[in-house]
């Protein structure tokens, strides 16, 4: 069985020593593929390819994942995807821009050009950081340690964030349940969101705020001051804007 390293330090220090491992283990997962036939081989393709991040997985261990990729640097937005992802070189050099955002993580504020190549791994920090590619067609390594929470997408011209959608379950469920319950007309939407209010989500927390508000309730100071006390700017500026 093949062990990934399980934090980011020892990924990088991994990369730089025993990259011909992971070039190893990435052979044989394609040979493994083209070893199969008709609807195996799609089977198996199908099941390998994420179409968010536009990558095919060659290995999933139990806090990280080996995934390959084509860049591409046509890209219109810039996608900052959460936990960490380390960029290793597969058979070239190429080069990215490293971009990072403001304390809100609603903008790119900077940007840094780094080269990858076989000894040189680059570290993107996914809650602070995004990455896009500079050349076409360049097979690229991720070594990543995913992380449940937002996917943020950039504006590649502006650097402002366009939109966001969420990786954590439990974030779904609770838009679902308040957006499924409005079209009812529950008679106990209301309950439900007081207990939202509480949610570590600024979106699900938001939305129960909205629907508390829409009821007139008379405790809605009390939950108006919990969502300015929250530190989340989006929600407070929305707060201003609503009362």
């Amino acid at each position: 069985m093949y062990l990934l390293p399980t934090t980011s330090h020892e990924a990088m220090d991994y990369l730089k020593k025993k990259r011909k491992s992971i070039l190893t283990l990435i052979n044989e997962k394609f040979e493994l593929i083209e070893s199969l036939n008709g609807i195996d081989k799609q089977a198996k393709l199908l099941s390998c390819i994420s179409s968010k991040s536009k990558s095919i997985l060659i290995h999933k261990g139990e806090v990280s994942n080996i995934s390959l990729c084509l860049s591409n640097n046509e890209e219109k937005n810039i996608i900052q995807f959460p936990g960490i992802t380390i960029l290793f070189s597969v058979h070239q050099t190429f080069s990215i821009e490293k971009h990072t955002t403001n304390a809100d993580n609603n903008m790119i504020v900077s940007s840094e050009i780094l080269t990858i190549s076989q000894n040189t791994p680059a570290l993107i920090d996914g809650s602070k950081n995004a990455y896009s590619f500079l050349e076409s067609s360049v097979l690229v390594g991720n070594l990543s340690f995913p992380k449940n929470s937002d996917i943020n997408v950039f504006d590649s011209s502006t650097g402002e964030k366009k939109y966001w959608f969420t990786t954590d379950n439990a974030v779904l469920r609770a838009l679902f349940t308040m957006t499924a319950m409005e079209s009812l007309d529950s008679s106990h939407l209301l309950d439900v969101a007081k207990e939202y209010i509480y949610h570590y989500h600024p979106a699900v927390a938001w939305h129960a705020f909205r629907i508390i508000y829409e009821f007139e309730d008379k405790d809605i100071n009390k939950y108006k001051s919990l969502i300015l006390k929250s530190g989340n700017s989006r929600t407070q500026q929305l707060i201003k804007e609503c009362l």
